[in-house]
């Protein structure tokens, strides 16, 4: 499993979030060793999402009326 490891680190994967780190900052997988073991790994995530932005549709809908007309 080290060779894995090593290969997703290479990619910006840890192996243990830093102190004081957010979770929800980060990607999480799972990886399942030949022996059954799991390890999870953490990448920062690149872009945050806003979450109430893609609640509101309001600018996307007057968007789409202005272009009707």
């Amino acid at each position: 499993m080290s060779s894995t490891s090593s290969r997703l680190e290479k990619k910006g994967f840890l192996s243990q979030l830093p102190p004081k780190a957010n979770i929800d900052d980060y990607e999480v997988i799972t990886i399942n060793g030949k022996s059954g073991k799991k390890l999870k790994m953490y990448r920062e995530k690149k872009e945050q999402i806003d979450i109430d932005g893609l609640e509101d549709f309001t600018h996307s809908w007057t968007a789409f009326q202005q272009n009707l007309s």
